[in-house]
């Protein structure tokens, strides 16, 4: 029994939106307790006793939107990566980055829009202190980081201003940096 106690790893749930090309998706995506969502979505969690989430994001309590705007709920649902826009977060799930698991490097935020059709995504993309927005985006993960974000058009139950959202580079049109207020 104390096996089990050490092998089982505390977790916690962060509140999300997804978009893809024709679906708006609400739940819980279930992290590792320290993991932040931005590296959820890139490394993985864990879904099963020996499987990690790697090409799917599994959400759980789950109200999905059409285009029509017809809605419906899953009590679990796994969603390819692939199609994944965005995942922006709603709630939940802060914990602090620690400077132990993740080394320090100073950066600036640099405001941006990203246009992946359908969506127009306004909010800061942080890049390495003397590297470009080319520099970031050329990075080898596939979902970037974007912070104090407003999304147009805006989504089922009038949505549009996260704090933080992953945005899936593969899905992207182009991004430009911006002047002015984000």
């Amino acid at each position: 029994m104390n096996n089990e106690i050490e092998r089982s790893e505390p977790c916690k749930l962060f509140e999300v939106v997804i978009c893809t090309g024709d679906r708006v998706f609400t739940g819980s995506l279930n992290c590792e307790f320290e993991q932040r969502l931005i590296d959820a979505v890139n490394e993985g969690v864990p879904v099963g006793a020996s499987s990690r989430g790697v090409d799917f994001i599994s959400l759980l309590n789950v109200d999905v939107w059409d285009k029509k705007g017809n809605k419906s709920y899953f009590q679990s649902l796994y969603i390819s990566k692939n199609n994944i826009i965005f995942i922006a977060q709603v709630a939940g799930g802060v914990v602090e980055k620690r400077v132990i698991g993740y080394p320090y490097r100073e950066k600036v935020p640099v405001k941006v829009q990203v246009y992946a059709t359908p969506y127009i995504l306004s909010g800061q993309m942080y890049c390495e202190t003397w590297g470009e927005l080319g520099d970031t985006i050329e990075s080898e993960v596939s979902f970037l980081p974007l912070t104090k974000v407003e999304i147009a058009p805006t989504l089922p139950g009038g949505r549009s201003k996260f704090d933080f959202a992953a945005i899936n580079k593969h899905q992207v049109n182009f991004i430009c940096e911006i002047d002015g207020q984000v």
